[in-house]
């Protein structure tokens, strides 16, 4: 269950991670106006993109790693040793 604290803290991130979005898709569509070469902007958008999808499935991948770890017994020290 979630606390109120918590509950604030992940609107907070949410509403941080649509404006950072918003604002840079903002940036990008007037860099893209200013310099009427778009697909030059669309390709650093997508490689942007591609290493945060990287970086997503890292994590995810080493939570996972971490939870089968727990199942087997190991503690929390010995997960971070061997991670």
């Amino acid at each position: 269950m979630i606390r109120e604290g918590e509950e604030a803290k992940l609107k907070s991130a949410a509403l941080k991670t649509f404006l950072l979005g918003a604002t840079l898709g903002v940036g990008a569509m007037i860099l893209c106006l200013y310099t009427r070469k778009p697909d030059r902007i669309v390709a650093s958008m997508e490689v942007i993109a591609e290493m945060g999808r990287k970086r997503r499935a890292e994590e995810e991948e080493k939570g996972l790693r971490r939870e089968r770890l727990k199942g087997m017994g190991f503690s929390d020290e010995e997960i971070d040793d061997i991670s």
